[in-house]
């Protein structure tokens, strides 16, 4: 029901090309990781935190200014990510690789992910693998997106991901878990042209869909249409739908 077949290989290219472009483009991202933030219960003691697919550092930061004393253990598929973490001070190490793939490192108070498990292929398993790797009472705090994620590159080209529904993701971490909030909200960005909502995709590692090439009439096709049906007065519109995850482990 959740399994779904994704090119890991494709994410990795894409996302190790967007490294550079990534910080200034993924406002989205950034909203999304404040609120991950924000969702984080005072109260929780964080000895050890795992981040999965901790990218250039954004939510990584975060992390560091409200918990300098934890221990942090960080992933990420792009291996030449951990250049990105020269200059993070607190105490840190990597688990470097396909989550769906490593061990977790053990005794986890926090495990954590921003805009990166909806690359998951089965999430029923990694919420085991989650479950296992956190100590008593230990949360799962992460954002996955929805189906009317980039709904407008959906509509017109017919592709993308599989994108789980928030009923999906409670039956795939209820055995595990007791599930403290789980909720969804759109995120509308706009921009001037077709193309540059494309840019914006590559900047950021979002394209990491196909390696289908477009001829010239494949792109005109794609900017009437584009035009036609996401064009307002505000400009071109590209909606992230994310769904947040607050679980504690049973």
């Amino acid at each position: 029901m959740i399994k779904q077949l994704i090119n890991k290989q494709l994410i990795c290219e894409r996302f190790r090309k967007s490294l550079k472009t990534y910080n200034s483009h993924a406002t989205a991202q950034t909203l999304i990781n404040k609120k991950l933030i924000k969702l984080i219960p005072s109260s929780l003691e964080a000895k050890k935190i795992f981040e999965i697919g901790c990218g250039t550092g954004i939510l990584s930061r975060l992390l560091e200014t409200k918990f300098s004393s934890s221990e942090f253990v960080f992933n990420d598929l792009v291996y030449e990510s951990k250049r990105c973490f020269n200059n993070f001070s607190a105490n840190h190490s990597f688990a470097m690789g396909d989550i769906e793939s490593i061990d977790f490192p053990s005794n986890n108070n926090l495990i954590i992910s921003g805009s990166a498990l909806q690359w998951l292929t089965d999430l029923p398993m990694f919420a085991i693998k989650a479950s296992n790797a956190l100590t008593e009472n230990g949360l799962l705090i992460y954002n996955t997106y929805g189906t009317d994620n980039f709904t407008e590159i959906n509509t017109i080209t017919g592709s993308g991901i599989k994108y789980p529904s928030i009923e999906n993701i409670k039956k795939s971490l209820e055995d595990k878990f007791e599930i403290l909030l789980l909720e969804s909200e759109n995120i509308t960005l706009y921009f001037d042209s077709p193309l540059e909502v494309l840019k914006h995709m590559k900047n950021t590692g979002t394209n990491a869909i196909s390696r289908e090439k477009w001829t010239p009439c494949d792109f005109n096709n794609f900017e009437k249409e584009y035009t036609k049906l996401f064009h307002s007065s505000k400009g071109f519109s590209l909606t992230y739908n994310p769904i947040y995850i607050v679980a504690k482990k049973k």
